[in-house]
């Protein structure tokens, strides 16, 4: 089993089980650790004279399973440029070998997964960690970048901006990973967990000391624009930073919790390529219907799903192909994902007063022919988004709904009249997320699997598979995400049911009749073409029963 896939012991028990402190004297170096923030505990061990540097090397080589290396270990120059200087002394962790592709990394703590992953990140190599001391570490990385005549200095400023290096590696991190959202989360005494949103799934990246918390929050609020004394009230902040060559917008809340405070991360890569309509993956039949919708001179065509489904690149690979110098198109959004040339796109400003319904009003004004609404999330943005369907526009929104059959029901929840629906209403595409299967490692799925039933009968031209995981997968089974869609349009007979008030389920038995599939039938369709499990379908379209 890998380092990085261990529960790290408590250091604390591994010294003293081995002998080498005794119980008093590990609660003392305990005590002046909670004084001293951000200072190791071997660190505050070897300082207090209770054990040796090379006494605590062996014990953690032997804890991790892996090599112990003392004294002037050799350093292969090659193999530590693969990282800078100031990184190797941030994460102390330094390449001093590359064997067959895999580098093997001097740390002091073999056990510190954050410092492994970063190296392994930035290299692009899997790694091998031995363990080396922290002053034969500090010789090493002299004889690898060579010796600085203030290095004294050199380690007060890593130490000065440790937090600052850390968020920065936290959300290069993310990015590498392709993560949507950052979770920094306070458990107490156990320290900080840090999780990332991959592929729709939380998965925990690493764990920080709870030394660590109140900084790193601090920080956060700084990149933010919030108040860093404000720990009492939930906070809500925005910030675009450069993040490994990528312009990322990033939204950040901060919320009390009975740890400390909690901050999450939404990253929107505002250097991704828009997605045309043929790439977003409607197929067939539900595309053909979408492009019906959206040529049609006037009226609503909506977008649903959970938040995080991918609502705005389907509405966004609309406008794209709407977009031409004889149409007048206006967006309103929160945020700007995509910035499109020749359109007119407003941002919303909830604190100067500009909402949806607010700029919707406005941009009927403007003499537009496609009004494009971010979401609809409220009864008076609904009632002008339909309004303005039904006097000449062609009104493309986003909003929370679990089905397309679900949508006409939501308006009319929100206070919007069943005749204004039903004459506004072109139609509505429902979508989800679900995580592609791994090429490199996914294996076919065995006859007697349980997960089966859910696609039989199976044709014989079908190859149904299921995930394994790998390193290209991060272990995942899963790499990157697929749209799932049903298409409803809104033909007469679906007009009736809505000026009747008919329920959900009605409207989608006549939607079916007329030819539409749903979004669980669309799941197997793509778990029959190899591209996702039926495991993720189950997940992802079949969650309600």
């Amino acid at each position: 089993m890998a380092v990085g896939d261990r529960v790290p012991p408590r250091l604390g028990d591994v010294l003293v089980a081995a002998g080498l402190v005794t119980r008093a004297q590990m609660e003392q170096a305990l005590a002046v650790q909670r004084r001293m923030p951000g200072r190791r505990l071997g660190e505050v061990l070897v300082e207090l004279g209770f054990v040796a540097e090379n006494d605590l090397a062996q014990v953690l080589a032997r804890q991790a399973g892996t090599e112990y290396q003392y004294g002037s270990f050799p350093v292969d120059p090659a193999a530590a440029r693969r990282i800078a200087r100031e990184q190797a002394e941030a994460w102390r962790a330094l390449p001093i070998a590359d064997e067959g592709g895999v580098l093997v990394v001097a740390v002091v703590d073999p056990f510190d997964v954050w410092a492994l992953d970063n190296v392994r990140l930035a290299t692009g190599r899997e790694v091998r960690p031995v363990v080396v001391t922290a002053r034969d570490f500090g010789r090493a990385i002299d004889r690898a970048y060579g010796a600085v005549g203030a290095s004294p200095a050199a380690a007060a400023r890593v130490e000065d901006t440790g937090v600052v290096r850390l968020l920065d590696d936290l959300l290069a991190r993310a990015v590498a990973e392709r993560a949507s959202d950052v979770h920094v989360e306070p458990q107490g005494e156990e320290g900080v967990r840090i999780r990332l949103r991959v592929d729709g799934v939380l998965v925990e990246a690493t764990r920080l000391p709870a030394s660590l918390h109140a900084p790193l929050l601090t920080r956060i609020k700084i990149l933010g624009g919030m108040d860093i004394a404000e720990h009492r009230l939930p906070q809500d902040g925005r910030a675009e930073r450069a993040v490994q060559g990528r312009t990322v917008d990033i939204r950040v809340s901060v919320l009390p919790t009975i740890h400390g405070e909690k901050a999450a991360l939404r990253l929107l890569d505002k250097s991704e390529r828009l997605l045309g309509l043929d790439e977003i993956g409607l197929e067939g039949e539900g595309l053909a219907r979408y492009r019906r919708m959206i040529g049609r001179p006037h009226g609503l065509v909506l977008v649903s799903g959970p938040t995080g489904s991918g609502k705005t690149t389907t509405v966004m690979a609309a406008v794209a192909a709407l977009n031409r110098v004889e149409r007048n198109v206006v967006t309103i959004e929160d945020p700007v994902e995509y910035q499109l040339p020749g359109l007119n796109q407003v941002q919303v400003n909830a604190r100067a007063g500009l909402g949806f319904a607010e700029g919707l009003r406005a941009i009927l004004r403007q003499d537009p022919d496609v009004v494009v609404v971010g979401e609809i999330r409220d009864p008076e943005t609904a009632e002008i988004a339909v309004r303005a369907a039904l006097t000449g526009h062609l009104v493309l929104s986003s909003i929370h709904t679990n089905s397309a059959a679900s949508t006409p029901g939501r308006l009319l929840d929100m206070g919007v009249p069943p005749y204004l629906v039903a004459s506004a209403l072109i139609g509505v595409v429902a979508q989800r997320l679900a995580r592609r299967l791994c090429p490199r490692c996914r294996r076919p799925l065995p006859p007697d699997a349980p997960a089966r039933s859910l696609a039989a009968p199976v044709g014989e031209h079908d190859a149904l598979y299921e995930a394994v995981g790998c390193a290209y997968c991060s272990r995942t089974g899963y790499r990157g995400r697929l749209g799932l869609f049903e298409v409803l349009a809104v033909t007469p007979a679906v007009q009736q049911a809505i000026m009747a008030r008919a329920r959900a389920e009605e409207l989608e038995r006549l939607a079916v009749e007329e030819g539409m599939q749903t979004l669980a039938e669309n799941g197997l369709a793509r778990a029959r073409q190899g591209l996702t499990s039926l495991d993720e379908v189950r997940r992802v379209a079949y969650a309600e029963g």
